[in-house]
């Protein structure tokens, strides 16, 4: 039988450009890391500096704006393998509904419905190390609209059952 487990870690960004710190411990009993996930939720819109920020590119009809980038994380084992993860971590898709005329107000596109939010990466690293660290920095362009956020770090892990 496969037993598997979810460790999260969490932790608030409060600056534009902000570099947090942080450490995963994985239990004694994990046999392997099978995969990391990732998201944010948004809490305050901190103030501008020097005004908002422009449009995207396009036309008439079509006006195709980059997405927001808000951070990105590496992973390090203590091991052999030093850097096991690291991943660009966005707010959402800024361009969800371009193109889709299927949308109606009672199924707008959404992140789940058009494959934007993978539930996880996999990584197949073995449980031998029992403390990862990780670091985090906010890469907010502070011209535009920036957040205070929290950052969510999950880390699935595939536990040890004894046989019986």
């Amino acid at each position: 039988m496969r037993k598997e487990k979810v460790i999260l870690t969490s932790f608030a960004i409060t600056q534009v450009g902000q570099i947090q710190g942080f450490q995963v411990k994985i239990p004694r009993d994990a046999k392997r890391i099978i995969g990391i996930e990732s998201s944010v939720s948004k809490r305050i819109l901190m103030p501008a500096p020097g005004g908002g920020g422009g449009g995207g590119i396009g036309s008439l009809f079509v006006s195709v704006n980059p997405n927001p980038i808000m951070g990105e994380f590496k992973l390090q084992s203590s091991g052999d393998a030093n850097i096991i993860f690291a991943d660009t971590i966005y707010s959402d898709d800024a361009n969800i509904g371009q193109g889709d005329f299927s949308a109606t107000m009672q199924f707008p596109p959404k992140d789940f419905t058009h494959l934007y939010k993978p539930m996880e990466t996999e990584a197949n690293e073995d449980g031998s190390a029992t403390l990862i660290k990780g670091i985090y920095t906010d890469k907010q362009n502070p011209v535009n609209q920036t957040y205070t956020y929290n950052t969510n770090i999950y880390v699935w892990v595939e536990l040890y059952t004894p046989k019986k």
